[in-house]
């Protein structure tokens, strides 16, 4: 394990780190999924950017090594921040387009704010350098199927399910090779038909490790949108998928341009069942509303297989939409 985890907060806590801009981006990014309790850890070795909720049942983890870093200057331990405002600077300065364009970092304990600077604009923030957020205890991997999605397509698929139910399952049948998700739903009291679809591919289209068992959990479908979200439409987004255990995703960030450079990690916790939808921060990373929606109730699948940015992700969801709910 890397020791940008310290287990006890530090008021000598200091750092000046200069970094491309959209490292910087990627690394806050999947924190701001769920922004209740935001953690960067300082280490000698890498910062980590790490998120829980109130609940304390979901968490995310993304890590970035010094060496991608031009500057690296610290002394380790931890502050808690607000990250939306922070992310908000990154795209406030119109003069810096190039991705490779250089911010730093900035953190004295006697200045007792953090701050971000780049060619036009400074921003400054309050901290707080002696945090007493927790990650929650996840228990260890009990095995199961590790597939890996094409991180675009998977938003689509996500966005879609978000809007027409509470809840999916998400499941590898064993028995079948295919890798499937769809909702989970009680029936309505007065039995009316509900919207629903269902997403399948194969499992060899997804390559990782499966199980000749079937392995299926039920997760809050906008939370699943808002993690998977977070990760980079060119990214392979890894599923860990196990029978009553939290669905584990990880993806990694290398820009075309940074293939020598260590990426941004990302580990995410997702907690089986729905939960109460409480104004949640919804994260985009690029793409447009319109180009990550999957057919709704009433279109035909054929009708969606035009040119353009969505033909992808149509062409492989395999979506059947149908008047009646499967249920679990």
């Amino acid at each position: 394990m890397w020791s940008w985890l310290p287990t006890q907060a530090s008021t000598d806590v200091s750092l000046r780190v200069t970094l491309d801009r959209d490292r910087l981006a990627d690394l806050l990014a999947p924190a701001a999924a769920l922004g209740d309790a935001v953690v960067l850890g300082v280490a000698s070795d890498g910062l980590a950017v790490r998120a829980a909720d109130d609940a304390h049942t979901q968490s995310v983890t993304a890590t970035l090594d010094a060496d991608a870093c031009s500057q690296y200057a610290v002394t380790p331990g931890r502050l808690a921040f607000d990250p939306t405002a922070l992310r908000g600077a990154l795209t406030a300065d119109e003069t810096v387009s190039a991705e490779t364009a250089s911010v730093t970092l900035a953190y004295a304990t006697d200045d007792s704010t953090l701050s971000v600077s780049l060619p036009t604009v400074t921003h400054e923030q309050p901290v707080d350098p002696t945090p007493e957020a927790q990650l929650p205890r996840v228990r260890e991997w009990p095995g199961g199927a590790t597939l890996h999605h094409r991180a675009d397509s998977l938003i689509e698929v996500c966005d879609y399910f978000a809007a027409i139910t509470e809840a999916v399952a998400v499941e590898y049948d064993g028995s079948q090779d295919t890798f499937r998700i769809e909702p989970v739903a009680a029936q309505a009291a007065d039995d009316a038909p509900r919207r629903t679809g269902t997403y399948e591919r194969a499992g060899d289209e997804l390559p990782g490790e499966t199980p000749v068992a079937t392995v299926r959990a039920a997760f809050d479908s906008a939370l699943l949108r808002d993690f998977v979200a977070a990760a980079p439409g060119d990214a392979r987004v890894r599923l860990d998928i196990a029978d009553a255990h939290p669905l584990r995703l990880m993806w990694t960030r290398t820009r075309s341009d940074q293939r020598g450079d260590p990426p941004v990690e990302v580990t995410a916790h997702l907690p089986r069942g729905a939960h109460p939808r409480r104004g949640r921060r919804r994260v985009r990373c690029g793409c447009r509303d319109d180009e990550r929606r999957l057919p709704t109730s009433g279109e035909d699948r054929a009708d969606t297989r035009r040119s353009g940015p969505r033909t992808e992700a149509v062409r492989t969801a395999a979506v059947r939409n149908v008047s009646t709910a499967r249920y679990m």
